[in-house]
Protein backbone atom coordinates (compact mmCIF):
# COMPACT_ATOMS: atom_id res chain seq x y z
CA UNK A 1 0.00 0.00 0.00
CA UNK A 2 2.72 2.12 1.16
CA UNK A 3 4.91 1.97 -2.25
CA UNK A 4 1.49 3.50 -4.38
CA UNK A 5 2.04 6.81 -2.62
CA UNK A 6 3.54 9.45 -4.51
CA UNK A 7 6.74 11.19 -3.02
CA UNK A 8 5.90 14.16 -4.18
CA UNK A 9 2.92 15.93 -5.02
CA UNK A 10 3.04 18.32 -7.65
CA UNK A 11 1.95 21.71 -6.44
CA UNK A 12 -1.18 22.62 -9.05
CA UNK A 13 -2.68 19.02 -8.59
CA UNK A 14 -2.40 19.76 -4.70
CA UNK A 15 -4.59 23.15 -4.66
CA UNK A 16 -1.74 25.58 -3.76
CA UNK A 17 -1.51 28.32 -6.26
CA UNK A 18 1.42 30.92 -6.62
CA UNK A 19 0.31 34.47 -5.38
CA UNK A 20 2.67 37.72 -5.40
CA UNK A 21 1.58 40.68 -3.60
CA UNK A 22 1.14 44.09 -5.51
CA UNK A 23 4.01 45.73 -5.79
CA UNK A 24 5.95 42.85 -7.20
CA UNK A 25 3.13 42.24 -9.83
CA UNK A 26 3.19 46.15 -10.31
CA UNK A 27 7.03 45.67 -11.27
CA UNK A 28 6.55 42.50 -13.80
CA UNK A 29 3.64 44.81 -14.97
CA UNK A 30 6.31 47.86 -15.50
CA UNK A 31 3.92 49.70 -13.41
CA UNK A 32 4.74 52.21 -10.17
CA UNK A 33 3.14 50.11 -7.23
CA UNK A 34 0.74 53.57 -6.19
CA UNK A 35 -0.49 53.83 -9.37
CA UNK A 36 -1.05 50.19 -9.75
CA UNK A 37 -2.76 49.74 -6.22
CA UNK A 38 -4.52 52.96 -7.19
CA UNK A 39 -5.58 51.63 -10.77
CA UNK A 40 -7.21 48.45 -9.08
CA UNK A 41 -8.84 50.13 -6.50
CA UNK A 42 -10.44 52.55 -9.21
CA UNK A 43 -11.82 49.75 -10.93
CA UNK A 44 -13.15 48.01 -7.97
CA UNK A 45 -10.58 45.03 -7.58
CA UNK A 46 -9.48 46.01 -4.14
CA UNK A 47 -10.84 48.07 -1.34
CA UNK A 48 -10.00 49.50 1.96
CA UNK A 49 -12.35 49.17 5.04
CA UNK A 50 -12.75 52.43 7.92
CA UNK A 51 -11.43 50.50 10.71
CA UNK A 52 -8.20 49.43 8.82
CA UNK A 53 -5.15 50.01 7.12
CA UNK A 54 -5.21 47.28 4.83
CA UNK A 55 -6.37 46.51 1.36
CA UNK A 56 -9.29 43.93 0.83
CA UNK A 57 -10.31 41.83 -2.63
CA UNK A 58 -13.44 41.95 -3.51
CA UNK A 59 -15.21 38.65 -3.48
CA UNK A 60 -15.90 38.44 -6.72
CA UNK A 61 -12.27 38.27 -7.63
CA UNK A 62 -11.32 35.98 -5.16
CA UNK A 63 -13.92 33.69 -6.66
CA UNK A 64 -12.66 33.90 -9.82
CA UNK A 65 -9.37 33.17 -8.50
CA UNK A 66 -7.84 36.23 -9.96
CA UNK A 67 -7.07 37.70 -6.29
CA UNK A 68 -6.47 36.11 -3.03
CA UNK A 69 -5.65 36.61 0.70
CA UNK A 70 -3.11 35.80 3.16
CA UNK A 71 -2.52 36.72 6.42
CA UNK A 72 0.83 37.85 7.11
CA UNK A 73 2.15 38.59 10.67
CA UNK A 74 3.31 42.00 11.82
CA UNK A 75 6.24 42.55 14.55
CA UNK A 76 5.86 46.07 15.99
CA UNK A 77 8.92 47.92 17.23
CA UNK A 78 7.09 47.63 21.14
CA UNK A 79 7.01 43.63 20.70
CA UNK A 80 3.48 43.64 20.09
CA UNK A 81 2.33 40.86 17.19
CA UNK A 82 -0.68 41.05 14.87
CA UNK A 83 -1.75 39.76 12.02
CA UNK A 84 -3.23 41.05 9.22
CA UNK A 85 -5.03 40.07 5.68
CA UNK A 86 -2.74 41.19 2.51
CA UNK A 87 -3.81 40.79 -0.93
CA UNK A 88 -1.85 38.75 -3.46
CA UNK A 89 -2.77 38.16 -7.30
CA UNK A 90 -2.73 34.91 -8.48
CA UNK A 91 -0.91 33.22 -11.91
CA UNK A 92 -4.53 33.85 -13.32
CA UNK A 93 -4.29 37.36 -12.27
CA UNK A 94 -1.52 38.20 -13.95
CA UNK A 95 -2.55 36.76 -17.17
CA UNK A 96 -5.39 39.00 -16.69
CA UNK A 97 -3.93 41.67 -15.62
CA UNK A 98 -1.21 42.16 -18.56
CA UNK A 99 -4.40 41.54 -20.96
CA UNK A 100 -6.26 44.46 -19.50
CA UNK A 101 -3.50 46.84 -18.54
CA UNK A 102 -2.00 46.57 -22.28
Amino acid sequence: MVSQIPSKVPVKSAGITQSYCLSTVAKMLQLSPRKFIQWLATNHYIFKRQSQSAWEAYQSHVNSNLLTHRMIRIEHTSGEVSFEMQVRVTDKGINHFTQVLD
